[in-house]
């Protein structure tokens, strides 16, 4: 989270433990072999971080690279530590791929949250014509939730 107000709202909604990046480093805070997964959006200097992290056999997950696609990798940490790597996009693949990704992840991902309940929290609805309102707010990042397209 990048502020006070954000992770207060990660907080509401079941977050069990939140991390402001601008005020705490997440490796300092989660500390070295702790994490079974990461699923990671950044690339960049969070890659040597996520290493550190990863428990031995852990999955690390790229689906994005906002920080840059170039990362040093020691190649001996990843086989001492057996973590898996990978990475996927979906913006690339066919719609019928990306209706089946969903409903797998309904069918075997779901049920294992249990009582937990997950929604989508859309913070704005935008009109298409409101498209560069929409992205500028999206760069700004002062929002909470998902910002939606209204195609109506």
């Amino acid at each position: 989270m990048s502020s006070d107000k954000k992770a207060v709202y990660c907080k509401s909604l079941g977050a069990d433990v939140v991390i402001n990046y601008n005020e705490e480093d997440y490796e300092v805070v989660i500390g070295v072999d702790q994490i079974d997964v990461v699923l990671d959006s950044i690339g960049g200097d969070y890659f040597a971080k996520n290493i550190q992290v990863m428990k031995p056999d852990g999955h690390l997950v790229y689906i994005n690279a906002m920080k840059g696609g170039k990362v040093e990798l020691n190649l001996f940490k990843l086989m001492q530590k057996r973590i898996y790597l990978s990475g996927s996009l979906l913006r690339s693949r066919p719609v019928l791929f990306k209706r089946t990704v969903r409903d797998e992840i309904m069918q075997q991902i779901f049920p294992l949250l249990n009582k937990k309940t997950l929604q989508s929290n859309v913070y704005r609805t935008f009109r298409l014509e409101e498209a560069v309102a929409a992205h500028q707010l999206l760069d700004s990042g002062d929002f909470m939730g998902k910002l939606v397209f209204d195609l109506q």
